[in-house]
């Protein structure tokens, strides 16, 4: 804006005229304007001339400073327009940030509203609880507060300025110029703001809390543990929770949760960092290790004695006694405790109430990373190989047949599949594996001059261009599709893909592939398979096999499987031959095949070429 001397400048140089003063309006009184002539001239500023000007003259000066005063200040509000929707647009460009802040009132609504300029006092109210106040009269804020309660948007004069408020749902925002009215610029821009905030509060909601329980959501614990200090925390896990889902249904799964959460509430009443983590996973925080552990025992204890949860359906309570888990991690990360999740799925760790995550679990994922690196090491240098173990016909002698088993090689040393498989599959890596295995073994079971049996997953199976890969694999190695078995593994459940699986074996049968199940009697075990799938051999587990010389109930079981197994026409084999007494008892079973350390160990190909003096592939 223009200062009075630039205006005093211009005034000379237009109207010729030396004795006048502008001045700012609140001033045509002073004793320095005795025998001045005063002009209002806008709100602002007065003009004061000594002498005789006539009428037109007098006129001519006022509306052309007039004019000019106007057309200075609306340029100087355009700049000022400008300035503020830039400092919007960066304000609105970093939103992602207070976004997922974890203290709302005062991260996200003071940076939201940081764009007002000084001249303004503002108040943000929030289901009627006053969250920001800068500058208004308690009070005052009452009253308008009165007033947002029978129109959504008001505006009116107040002393020598303006109040303008809006309400958005279940939030309000109140601002106030006490010099002056606001420009609909204003007004508009705090409208559009509201309704923006409003959805970002609409969205943190959802976002931090879980709808069931009420509590905390996990994805707000990720955002919390970025700024906790010293704090530890524990995992509770309700056992088995799935068979609660499975016999009583889900409705009343839910309530059991409920209580649950009602129950843990209960005890933590001063303690407000309770989140769920997972369906039937929370995670609590304290100050303390000794604070944890004495609460678990209690909870303990509680879900021991039972619980008592209606049923809709029949109408009664039913009592339940929860067997809870609890994992303390003393520090607290976003990887430690999916790590946590993910290990007490898979390792269970059944005979541990509380688990110590950085002496128990840590370790696992320490392994776990060491093995991941060791997958990747491989499929970059291509350093998967199938070693061939002999699974020897027990009908005919010196009949045999190869099965090809995963190994990867890095340098010296030889890592089977106990200590990559598990994490390969786990990170999505075991399809790259698979593939240059399924490669090899069939480029070197043109060599052998004998069937070789392949192991596959269910997820193999299903892929689009697997059979079409296989046929091509084959054609390329020169091996006829009938000295190559396929082993499905039977640890995999086929559930809702069993049709699929199925279309895609007999495609394979009638290529000429032969069809094994592998390990049969652990696991998703399914009759069904057998009377529904072309199998042509199938592979008894080694749990049944390694102990049939001491127990007599396991003995009964693999000779059932083998009963039935002859009325199919289907071909048997034992996994796991250790020894000679194992060996006897497999013969004596009737049992079409033997496999295992008894009858040959595993061997890269170049032994095995050594050995039978064929000649080298390379």
């Amino acid at each position: 804006m223009l200062k009075i001397n630039d205006l005093e400048k211009i005034f000379i140089g237009r109207f010729n005229i030396e004795d006048f003063k502008i001045l700012p309006k609140g001033n045509e009184y002073s004793k320095e304007l005795k025998g001045y002539k005063k002009i209002v001239l806008n709100k602002n500023y007065i003009l004061a001339i000594k002498g005789n000007i006539d009428l037109d003259k007098l006129i001519k000066i006022r509306d052309f400073l007039a004019e000019f005063i106007e057309k200075d200040s609306l340029i100087n509000f355009l700049v000022r327009k400008v300035e503020v929707l830039e400092r919007e647009f960066i304000n609105l460009s970093t939103i992602n940030q207070f976004i997922v802040s974890t203290d709302l009132e005062r991260d996200v609504l003071e940076k939201f509203f940081s764009t007002l300029e000084n001249e303004f006092y503002y108040a943000f109210i929030k289901n009627d609880e006053v969250l920001i106040n800068k500058g208004i009269n308690p009070t005052f804020l009452k009253i308008i507060e009165g007033k947002l309660k029978k129109a959504d948007k008001i505006s009116f004069k107040y002393l020598n300025g303006e109040v303008f408020a809006i309400k958005n749902n279940f939030i309000a925002f109140i601002l106030y110029s006490p010099k002056g009215y606001i420009d609909s610029f204003y007004k508009e821009l705090i409208e559009v703001k509201l309704f923006l905030l409003m959805n970002v509060l609409i969205y943190l909601g959802e976002y931090s809390i879980d709808e069931l329980t009420g509590f905390y959501s996990r994805k707000k614990l990720f955002m919390d543990i970025k700024h906790l200090k010293n704090k530890v925390g524990l995992m509770i896990n309700i056992r088995n929770f799935n068979y609660i889902n499975n016999v009583f249904g889900i409705d009343f799964g839910d309530k059991v949760l409920k209580e649950f959460a009602n129950i843990m509430e209960e005890l933590l009443k001063k303690n407000k960092g309770i989140y769920r983590i997972t369906g039937d996973k929370f995670l609590i925080l304290f100050n303390k290790v000794d604070e944890s552990k004495k609460f678990f025992n209690i909870l303990d204890r509680i879900m021991q004695s039972g619980i008592n949860v209606f049923h809709d359906s029949t109408q009664e309570f039913i009592t339940l006694k929860l067997s809870i888990q609890g994992v303390l991690i003393k520090k607290l990360t976003q990887q430690y405790i999916e790590s946590a999740i993910v290990y007490l799925k898979r390792h269970r760790f059944n005979n541990k109430t509380i688990i110590d995550f950085e002496e128990e679990i840590l370790p696992l994922l320490t392994q776990d990373l060491e093995s991941l690196e060791i997958v990747q090491k491989a499929i970059a240098g291509e350093r998967i190989f199938p070693a061939f173990q002999k699974i020897l016909n027990l009908k005919e002698d010196n009949d045999y047949y190869y099965e090809a088993l995963m190994r990867i090689k890095l340098g010296d040393t030889v890592y089977s599949p106990g200590q990559f498989l598990e994490i390969a599959k786990e990170k999505g890596l075991y399809p790259k594996l698979s593939n240059i295995l399924l490669r090899r073994a069939l480029n070197y079971a043109s060599y052998l001059k004998k069937k070789v049996s392949i192991n596959l997953e269910i997820s193999d199976i299903l892929r689009k261009d697997f059979i079409n890969k296989i046929i091509r694999l084959t054609n390329t190695s020169n091996i006829p599709p009938e000295n190559i078995v396929l082993e499905i593994t039977e640890r995999e459940y086929m559930g809702n893909y069993f049709e699929d699986v199925k279309k895609s074996i007999y495609k394979l049968k009638s290529i000429g592939f032969s069809i094994a199940i592998d390990d049969f009697g652990s696991g998703y075990s399914n009759f069904q398979y057998l009377t529904e799938i072309p199998i042509d051999i199938i592979k008894i587990d080694g749990s049944l096999i390694r102990n049939i010389t001491s127990n007599e109930k396991q003995k009964y079981i693999v000779s059932s499987i083998v009963s039935m197994a002859k009325l199919l026409d289907i071909k048997t084999v034992a996994e796991f031959v250790s020894s000679e007494e194992i060996f006897e008892e497999v013969v004596k079973l009737d049992i079409d095949y033997a496999q295992g350390f008894y009858i040959d160990k595993p061997k890269f190909i170049e032994e095995i070429l050594e050995e039978e003096k064929i000649p080298e592939i390379y």
